[in-house]
């Protein structure tokens, strides 16, 4: 009777997710055959999660472990009852109660155990910390781990996710259920006892993380991914607001981007890159998603770059039309610029734009803007162009795909519990991958109202608009983060619980002083414009000071050996968020792949030294093109500068190697420390038991140091100065 009761069930809940919830399952073909010992592992979104497996995989004598408390509800006895499923009490209280799990499921070898790790409904909408039960049932009883990612559940009303105050629904459309190859548990077998365990919850945390991410729709443009997203968070939610203070709700963003993209797309066409010269605000993401949904592909323009590579942006890219604001031009003084850049280019307002748009358009907007809309591009094609500092020549065009993008999405969500809940204050430029990712598409994908401020330079103003704006997350470099918690309330940052680091590396004093005044744990990540951008990182629940963290999922590398280099190697490293490829100056408009000569095509060269230790943290060592070679010997700029650094930490210093017709090359000091000369830099070298060969034979006095709009050292604009001092 028990059986017939447990089909009928079945049947009937089968029916009802499939027909009347819309689930899509996929990965069928990964069901183990019979007899063969696994444990399932999911991710635990709601409490319909056990009746969608239980209906959609139609297993008739699961194991489910739960909380003795849970377990003991008269409801779910009852329900259980009626079913094969067995439910078996775990007492979180008692160390036994998974001795005693392990033994019943070496009893039930034919009754695979389901196991959420991490051992309650999430109440963020993203993976939460792992616990070691699915692990060592799976190792103790010698059976495989088959994961299976659940997807969409949270936005029902049955999740716990009510505090976050976006739209619930009963039943949600969209579900799905991905069940993924099976995995073993690949641990040494000399590990024992707590290191075991540790390694066993590392291995089923990696694999729940890579079934996230592998498993996320990357398959969509981006105007597809913000569009999808103001329907599931709520077309009215406020989304941005800028220095007018004015929010912009999805809906009236959806609105503005179809109007000024359909204005744009008068004086463009399909597949072209628009120079965007805009600053953080909500005009340019209009801008952005107008130019995005009606195939355009907005190349961001570093204003703070300078007239002349300015001028090879626009080159490499083959710009025909660049988009800019009058009051932005005067604001950033860059109206000298802009007339020299007429000279190449077709510069077009956004004033002008504006006052183009009439009644009717306005209508469009309203009949059309919020409709399902047949994309004119693939998920494939480029998305948006990026462009490098300069600091190795001309800056180069990186082109990227929607893929690369939503790819980098995916990977960093799999890994941060980001949730609407958040607010997001966004003063790192559009023009840097690490802004446009983290300050822009990144809040509108996830539903996460954000300030756009048009200026990570303003140090006295940005710590005072994150305590007026309650930001819980925001985005810098070093160089702005210190500045910030120089001039910072100790009250400033009291809603603020992530604060991410990257594109350069993070010093210790910055990382101690947020900890120290602020209670605010900085994470410190690694990436690049050509990797969309993030390539590794540092997450809450798994982080190493003075590391870039972990590399993402998805993510294949190789560490290649360098002359001189006896700890670590270049890395190259080949992933869906690797760039489409370079635009250069000597070959417009055409996209070069990328390429190693060691693995070939599709891989990319980071030019950065890291080792990699046993825990899979990544060490970035220095620049592969940071390197002086003097009387024939290799020699790390960036370990000079370290040793500098961290003795006049309120300084600002940087290092160059210049031609010597003695040595091959020599070393000098810019520094806006005027007290510092050679032999108090050699005590330093000395203390840090480095070779008089790291010794500069320059020490320039500098101030202000010049930066380039990323706050990184403008080592271009220095190396440029000292040769023109020479020459005269």
């Amino acid at each position: 009777m028990r059986k017939v009761l447990d089909n009928i069930a079945r049947r009937l809940g089968w029916f009802f997710f499939k027909y009347v919830m819309g689930v899509k399952v996929t990965g069928l073909e990964n069901l183990p055959k019979d007899g063969e010992k696994y444990v399932l592992i999911a991710n635990h979104q709601s409490f319909l999660d056990v009746p969608l497996m239980m209906s959609m995989m139609r297993k008739p004598n699961f194991i489910f472990p739960a909380d003795t408390f849970i377990a003991q509800k008269p409801f779910l006895k009852f329900i259980f009852g009626l079913t094969t499923t067995q439910i078996f009490p775990l007492n979180p209280a008692n160390p036994m109660s998974l001795r005693h799990l392990i033994r019943f499921s070496q009893d039930n070898a034919d009754s695979p155990v389901v196991i959420f790790p991490e051992g309650r409904i999430t109440t963020t909408g993203a993976l939460m910390k792992i616990y070691s039960g699915a692990g060592m049932v799976a190792d103790k009883t010698d059976a495989k781990i088959l994961p299976v990612r659940l997807e969409g559940l949270q936005y029902s009303k049955f999740s716990r996710l009510q505090h976050l105050g976006i739209p619930l629904k009963w039943f949600p459309r969209g579900v799905q259920m991905h069940i993924l190859p099976m995995q073993e548990i690949d641990v040494p077998d000399e590990l024992v006892g707590r290191a075991r365990r540790m390694a066993v919850t590392q291995c089923v945390s990696d694999i729940m993380v890579e079934s996230h991410a592998s498993t996320t729709n990357t398959d969509m443009t981006l105007f597809e991914k913000v569009f999808s997203s103001a329907h599931k968070y709520g077309l009215d939610r406020e989304m941005l607001s800028d220095i007018t203070r004015v929010p912009m709700t999805y809906k009236k963003l959806l609105q503005a981007a179809h109007v000024v993209g359909r204005r744009l797309s008068k004086h463009t066409k399909s597949g072209e890159y628009v120079g965007l010269l805009l600053p953080n605000a909500n005009g340019v993401a209009a801008t952005f998603l107008g130019l995005s949904k009606f195939g355009r592909v907005p190349a961001m323009l570093n204003f703070s770059a300078g007239e002349a590579n300015l001028k090879n942006a626009i080159k490499a890219a083959n710009i025909k039309t660049v988009y800019t604001s009058h009051a932005f031009v005067v604001a950033a003084k860059l109206s000298e610029t802009v007339e020299a850049l007429k000279e190449v280019v077709e510069v077009r307002y956004m004033e002008d734009v504006r006052k183009s748009v009439n009644i009717f358009h306005k209508i469009d907007a309203a009949l059309f803007a919020l409709r399902p809309l047949t994309p004119q591009y693939k998920p494939t094609d480029p998305a948006v162009v990026l462009f490098t500092s300069g600091s190795e020549g001309a800056p180069k065009g990186v082109v990227l795909s929607h893929k690369n993008i939503m790819t980098n999405y995916a990977q960093l969500h799999a890994k941060f519990d980001f949730n609407p809940a958040d607010r997001l204050l966004g003063a790192m430029p559009m023009f840097h991958s690490f802004g446009l990712m983290g300050c822009f598409l990144l809040p509108l994908f996830l539903g996460i109202r954000a300030f756009l401020y048009p200026s990570p330079l303003h140090f006295r103003a940005i710590p005072e608009l994150v305590y007026d704006f309650r930001a819980t997350i925001m985005f810098g470099t070093d160089t702005f983060l210190s500045r910030y918690a120089r001039f910072a309330h100790p009250y400033d940052f009291f809603t603020t619980r992530m604060v991410f680091a990257g594109a350069e590396k993070l010093k210790e004093e910055t990382r101690s002083k947020w900890a120290r005044d602020f209670g605010v744990k900085v994470i410190e990540g690694y990436g690049a414009t050509e990797t969309s951008p993030a390539l590794c990182v540092n997450t809450l629940m798994e982080s190493k000071p003075g590391t870039g963290g972990k590399l993402l999922p998805m993510v294949e590398h190789h560490l290649h050996d360098m002359e001189g280099i006896e700890e670590g190697g270049r890395l190259h490293v080949r992933a869906p968020n690797v760039m489409l490829g370079y635009l250069r100056v000597d070959n417009p408009g055409v996209i070069e792949p990328p390429h190693t000569a060691e693995e070939g095509p599709g891989w990319y060269d980071t030019g950065d030294i890291v080792k990699i230790d046993d825990e899979g943290f990544v060490h970035i060592l220095d620049r592969a093109k940071r390197f002086a070679k003097v009387a024939g010997e290799m020699v790390p700029l960036g370990t000079v500068e370290k040793v500098i650094n961290e003795a006049w930490k309120d300084d600002h210093h940087a290092i160059l190697a210049v031609e010597d017709s003695l040595k091959g090359e020599k070393l000098v000091l810019f520094t806006t420390n005027d007290k510092i000369d050679r032999s108090a830099l050699k005590k330093e070298l000395k203390a840090n038991k480095l070779p008089d060969l790291y010794l500069p034979r320059e020490v320039l006095y500098i101030s202000p140091m010049p930066l380039l709009g990323t706050g990184k050292t403008d080592y271009p604009k220095l190396k440029k100065q000292y040769l023109e001092e020479q020459k005269a």
